[in-house]
Parts: structure tokens; C-alpha cells; sequence
């Protein structure tokens, strides 16, 4: 099955939301007493603006980051019992990526990494701030980093359960 060409634009819209609404949602935080409040947050728009543009029903979205914690067993928000059928991938334009992590460029391979989360560097670390610039890929257990300028998203088959 092809990507549908606006999974791109979902995660780019997904990312200016999160930019635009990461100081009001951590002042909100910290007065939950959940502990999960932005992940939960998170998990639930990211269900909602880029899981929304996949037929409905058909296809469901690999948790992102640490996924929910508010439905028990389950990360997801809405339909906890639906099990990930895609991931959304990173696919390089270049046979090569800075990882931001190390500097390294390394290759994201033709099927690309999966996302875990979009961070932003700081300091030489990845961080959960604004501008959420950059990517969190797991690529073999091992964390990389890569700017969300040097690749584009799409979707690929679900890599864990």
C-alpha cells in the first residue's frame, strides 16, 4: 500500500502543534497529578492529525514516544484494543544522514527508520522542547537523531507490537 501523500504534512502538522502549544501544555502539567499528561497529550493528537488522515478502520499508527498511559494495557487513546499495523518511517533523500548525536552520517537504509519522536538538540542531547526540529530514530537500539530538514516521512509496515 502507498503512503498517502499527505502523512508528510500530517507529521509537519503534528510537529507545529506541538511547537506551538508545548508552554501552555507543560504549565498544564504541572498541575496534573497524572504524570503522563504530555504523553498522553501527545498521543492522542498524534492519533488524531496524523493517524486521521489513514482510512479509517483500516490502518492504525505505531504509539508515538512513549505513547498513553491513561487506558491501561493499552498506549493509545482512542481504540485502545487496535494494534499498529504501520509506523511512520524516515526515508533520507542522500545515501547519508547527520546523526546529531554524534555527528556520524550514517545511512537510514531504502526502507528508512522508524520515528520514535520529535525532540529538538540541545546542548548535544535531545530534548522534548520546541522547535521539535529533529527526529528520534531507533535504529537497532540504537538512539539517532537526524533533522527533520534532511528527510521526509512516510509510512512503512508497524515494527513492534
Amino acid at each position: 500500500m502507498a503512503a498517502p501523500p499527505d502523512v508528510a504534512d500530517a507529521v509537519r502538522a503534528f510537529a507545529a502543534t506541538l511547537a506551538t502549544s508545548w508552554e501552555r501544555l507543560e504549565a498544564i502539567a504541572r498541575r496534573t497529578s497524572t504524570g503522563s499528561y504530555l504523553a498522553d497529550w501527545a498521543q492522542a493528537n498524534w492519533e488524531m492529525i496524523v493517524e486521521g488522515v489513514l482510512p479509517p478502520g483500516e490502518d492504525f499508527l505505531e504509539v508515538y514516544g512513549d505513547g498513553a498511559d491513561c487506558n491501561g494495557d493499552s498506549a493509545r487513546v482512542c481504540r485502545p484494543e487496535a494494534r499498529p499495523t504501520r509506523a511512520v518511517v524516515c526515508v533520507a533523500a542522500t545515501d547519508t544522514v547527520d546523526d546529531l548525536l554524534g555527528g556520524a552520517p550514517f545511512a537510514l537504509g531504502p526502507g528508512g527508520l522508524p520515528l520514535e519522536e520529535l525532540v529538538t538538540m540541545k546542548d548535544g542531547w535531545y530534548v522534548r522542547e520546541p522547535p521539535f526540529d529533529c527526529a528520534l530514530l531507533d535504529d537497532a537500539g540504537r538512539a539517532r537523531v537526524v533533522s527533520t530538514r534532511a528527510i521526509r516521512f512516510t509510512l512503512g509496515p508497524a515494527t513492534r507490537g
